[in-house]
């Protein structure tokens, strides 16, 4: 039998999970593979907390789980092995990451990917917190009048983190 994690089986009724949800195999190397190609495209603290466990109609129970530890469940229970033929090719940047970088690295950093998994966990609750302050930060700066709304440049420059805050107040516009 599957056991569902925790955010399923209260967010998520499982008679209704046929119906309403499509449950993908990411699991936690394809976490940390999409942490770093967030990372090196320059995603700010949004893209740090890799690929998120539920996402909408979309689930993602396996993200907990090391794709060694998979295929060993897979063979141990008999259970076919699926995987896209792609994925072989470096010509993709993920794939790149999955077969060179991240197995160059585990040479010196044998626990990589443990580090990057807690990471993951720790990057997903700074962006509680970043969001959370971001929006106090909006509050005392944003006037609105009307349509519009009017920045005071003053309180941003005081702030000592101009560039951050400003890039956030704008990303949407």
């Amino acid at each position: 039998a599957v056991t569902l994690p925790a955010f399923a089986k209260k967010d998520f009724p499982r008679d209704n999970l046929l119906n309403r949800y499509l449950v993908t195999a990411h699991h936690a190397n394809d976490h940390i593979e999409t942490l770093l190609l967030n990372f090196f495209r320059g995603c700010g603290i949004a893209g740090l907390h890799g690929i998120p466990a539920h996402n909408g109609s979309i689930l993602r129970p396996l993200l907990v789980f090391k794709r060694e530890s998979l295929l060993s469940f897979a063979q141990d229970n008999n259970l076919k092995w699926m995987e896209d033929s792609t994925n072989q090719s470096i010509d993709y940047t993920r794939n790149f990451f999955r077969q060179e970088m991240i197995p160059a690295i585990k040479v010196y950093f044998p626990q990589v990917e443990d580090n990057l998994l807690d990471n993951i966990q720790r990057f997903s609750e700074v962006e509680l917190l970043y969001t959370e302050s971001i929006e106090k930060y909006k509050k005392r700066l944003i006037v609105k009048k009307g349509k519009d709304c009017l920045l005071s440049v003053r309180l941003l420059l005081k702030t000592g983190f101009a560039r951050t805050l400003l890039w956030e107040l704008l990303k949407n516009y």
